[in-house]
């Protein structure tokens, strides 16, 4: 949903029973559907719906962490509440520069991989939690993240054949 606004004078250029109106059209402007479901979505995530969401995620963000650590892996999952992020990149991550010296085909490989165990995420490994998911689907993740990062982390610690570049 989106909207804009502005002084009275220069509003009323968008005024279609006006002559010489500037047309704005757009796919949502003024749907009764979805100008109703922003209203409901703004009543139901409050400042408690905030906090649960986030607390989820730092929850899942400190287990996908606890996995990639039993895993030995390099690699971190950041992030801020319920938005997060895996960089196959040598911890702790702090700066941006860090997370672009990390393994690129070690992450399109988890993408693969999680795709294969049926969950979809974003190829850049980034993770946004909803108000719909729940402990049971977290730790469904969580089971599929472990199931997923099982054979990235086999090939990451096997040594290369002399003179082969990966």
């Amino acid at each position: 949903i989106g909207a804009f606004g502005g002084r009275a004078d220069v509003m009323a250029t968008y005024d279609p029973t006006r002559p010489g109106a500037i047309v704005h059209s757009g796919t949502y402007n003024g749907n009764a559907a979805t100008m109703a479901a922003g209203i409901a979505t703004l009543e139901l995530f409050d400042r408690p719906a905030v906090a649960a969401l986030n607390a989820a995620g730092d929850g899942l963000r400190a287990r996908l962490n606890g996995i990639i650590a039993s895993h030995g892996v390099d690699a971190e999952v950041v992030g801020f509440g319920s938005t997060m992020q895996l960089h196959f990149a040598k911890g702790p991550i702090t700066t941006p520069a860090q997370t672009h010296a990390g393994n690129r085909a070690a992450q399109q490989a988890m993408h693969i991989s999680l795709l294969n165990r049926g969950a979809f995420t974003a190829g850049r490994q980034m993770y946004v939690l909803s108000t719909a998911m729940n402990d049971a689907t977290l730790a469904d993740f969580a089971t599929q993240f472990e199931a997923a990062l099982g054979p990235i982390a086999a090939a990451l610690r096997t040594p290369e054949p002399a003179g082969s570049a990966r």
